[in-house]
């Protein structure tokens, strides 16, 4: 499990001062530039019985055979990050459970991550809550989330703060230069920066393109013009498509600055230019409501013809 270069000095100041630690953490920043990486990768390296000078676990010890196999004694991992998917209170009594069981190394940590920790009930934060007042001893707890206001303020306040690093340009220009990956101009724009993304998000963005092709057309799109294939990834991934470009319009019309589609400047400036303000206004509502039930069981082409046409009337 590689780290991203731009976490690599938190890794080593961290772990370098592991015996000064609390139980409990909380990492806070962007899970797409490796937010949750990190947290593993910390919890496989306490875990570690052979740890590297560079604070990386070693990869080949026993410890890291089960932490690579998912089959850890003395970890457990807490992961719901389905779309609006709670973390259940069932999950945290199980967390409970398993910090009660003695470690398998004598004199050893048990550890736990909980990731994308925004997705905790009121139930399970209260029953987290009742972990961290009163720890075992010889534990840690990782917390993982996106915006740290998004935890209870008596969560926070048992947990020691970790705010994590945005990479610069440079960094990012640099691992992709090291790592030989190939992206188009403006897909990491497209993706949020997230170098996560890029991977998997390759044939995703040819679509995006395609898409994007006909919505440059403003108030000429053409319903016929319309494919199965930009449902492939669901309702939910074409409003996401369809809400950042006209988010790019609102913005262009508002400022002149662009976001996700800097290789399409020229064309979006025409359209703010034709666009309507508060039809715009009017069209991010309507697509938010659809984004709602984006995931649940409807038509999804006529939704998909529904949202062209409330587009079309943003030009009009």
């Amino acid at each position: 499990m590689d780290i991203y270069p731009w976490h690599k000095n938190v890794q080593l100041a961290f772990l370098r001062n592991k015996t000064n630690l609390s139980h409990a953490q909380i990492f806070f920043g962007s899970d797409s530039v490796g937010r949750n990486n990190l947290v593993r990768n910390i919890c496989q390296t306490l875990l570690c019985h052979q740890v590297l000078d560079d604070q990386l676990p070693c990869q080949d010890c026993e410890s890291c055979n089960w932490f690579k196999n998912t089959s850890h004694p003395d970890f457990f991992l807490v992961d719901e990050s389905e779309d609006n998917l709670n973390i259940s209170v069932d999950k945290i009594r199980e967390l409970k459970d398993f910090f009660e069981l003695s470690s398998h190394y004598q004199d050893s940590y048990k550890i736990a991550a909980v990731m994308n920790a925004e997705n905790l009930s009121k139930a399970s934060a209260n029953a987290l809550l009742k972990i961290l007042e009163e720890p075992p001893n010889n534990c840690y707890i990782f917390l993982a989330i996106a915006n740290l206001s998004n935890a209870l303020p008596t969560i926070r306040s048992r947990c020691q703060l970790v705010s994590l690093p945005n990479p610069s340009k440079e960094q990012m220009d640099l691992y992709i230069k090291n790592n030989e990956i190939k992206i188009d101009h403006g897909q990491l724009e497209f993706l949020n920066n997230s170098v996560q993304a890029l991977s998997e998000e390759k044939d995703r963005y040819a679509i995006a393109l395609e898409i994007i092709e006909e919505l440059k057309k403003g108030n000429s799109v053409q319903l016929s013009k319309t494919t199965t294939k930009w449902l492939d990834y669901g309702l939910k991934w074409f409003v996401d498509v369809i809400q950042k470009w006209t988010y790019e319009i609102f913005l262009n019309k508002l400022t002149s600055q662009h976001c996700y589609f800097p290789q399409h400047h020229e064309v979006v400036g025409e359209l703010a230019k034709k666009s309507s303000l508060e039809n715009l206004l009017l069209f991010q509502k309507r697509i938010n409501e659809i984004k709602l039930y984006s995931t649940k069981s409807v038509n999804k082409d006529l939704n998909l013809d529904l949202i062209l046409l409330e587009y079309k009337k943003i030009f009009s």
